[in-house]
């Protein structure tokens, strides 16, 4: 028993070793066979790292100090250069066809405006932008993507600003997605798109998105920065801003722009949120000072009741679509020259009910 002990002490302490002077040094000893050895190294350079990294946080933050005296969609601009990083990739690969995502529809049919072959003017125009918005939601669907598409309601003081045939469009698509899912879910098919017509904007008034963003999970929202076509510079500044908004929130973003689906092939870019607790800061300082300023232009954005088409859905949404179009038409000046579009936007009516 003692001798069991003492071989049993001798092998748990460190073996000593003599060099050449006969100073004695002590030796890891051998693990048993079939043991990895685990070499103990007092864990400096582990801690070391750690210290390096925590110090050097603020350092790897490259945006500029925010700058009150400067206009806040100008230093956003420059600390989206400095802090955002855009990766081309297959997102449907990368984030995975089943995880979840959401399409932001107001930046669908902006980038459905800027279609290169669109037709301009009168009902063939209503036909093409359907078209487009239709054959992006269908090459998704296709794809196996699993993804819902939402409006801002809030987002109609920002339309008004892009002109009345873009206001028109917007309403056309909206009604059209209400009335093909009413349709599909009537024959017992799946929905074009889930579609959800947010109240409120995501400068204010959000409980509508949080909710969404509560029951989806969404693994990315699919937007652009900046609205295509957009001219208007509020537009594009507070379009922008949403991107930011998404990142603050550490939402990742892929944009309808740079959208290419060829074969199996789905790219887009990723724009990915900033890294640094610092960075996010001047953001939301940025985002906050724009809002501020444009108060007055988006006043009245959270208290606007749900839009008419929310109710569309199951009822006849032939009427919507027919007022959308004669809106078209007395925003172009209707006359004797446009009776052709009005009738061929009845029988697009008529077509889709």
């Amino acid at each position: 028993g003692i001798g069991s002990q003492n071989q049993a002490h001798h092998s748990a302490s460190p073996a000593i070793m003599a060099d050449e002077e006969g100073a004695q040094t002590p030796v890891t000893p051998l693990p048993p066979p079939g043991e990895e050895m685990d070499v103990d190294d007092d864990g400096s350079d582990e801690e070391s790292g750690s210290e390096a990294e925590s110090m050097g946080a603020d350092s790897d933050d490259e945006t500029a100090e925010y700058d009150e005296t400067r206009p806040p969609e100008e230093q956003l601009m420059d600390f989206a250069y400095c802090a955002i990083k855009i990766v081309n990739c297959d997102f449907l690969s990368e984030f995975g066809a089943a995880e979840p995502f959401v399409i932001d529809g107001d930046s669908l049919v902006a980038h459905a405006l800027t279609e290169p072959l669109l037709t301009r003017g009168g009902a063939a125009q209503s036909l093409h932008v359907v078209h487009v918005v239709e054959s992006i939601l269908s090459a998704m669907t296709k794809r196996g993507a699993n993804f819902q598409v939402f409006f801002f309601e809030g987002n109609s003081a920002l339309w008004d600003r892009m002109g009345p045939t873009a206001c028109a469009m917007r309403e056309l698509v909206m009604n059209h997605l209400l009335m093909a899912n009413a349709q599909r879910e009537a024959r017992k098919e799946p929905a074009v798109a889930r579609l959800h017509v947010l109240r409120g904007a995501w400068w204010s008034a959000q409980e509508d998105w949080e909710e969404l963003l509560d029951k989806v999970g969404p693994a990315y929202v699919m937007t652009d920065f900046g609205w295509g076509g957009a001219k208007d510079a509020s537009v594009m500044a507070l379009t922008r801003a949403f991107v930011h908004f998404l990142h603050h929130t550490h939402i990742q973003v892929v944009t309808l722009a740079d959208l290419e689906m060829d074969g199996s092939h789905n790219m887009s870019n990723n724009m990915q949120p900033p890294l640094q607790p610092s960075s996010r800061d001047k953001f939301a300082k940025g985002i906050q000072k724009l809002t501020e300023n444009a108060k007055s232009m988006l006043a009245g954005d959270a208290s606007t009741p749900p839009p008419p088409v929310a109710a569309a859905a199951g009822s006849d949404v032939r009427f919507p679509i027919a007022v959308a179009a004669l809106k078209l038409a007395v925003a172009s000046g209707a006359g004797g020259a446009l009776a052709p579009d009005v009738a061929a936007a009845a029988c697009l009516a008529v077509s889709l009910s």
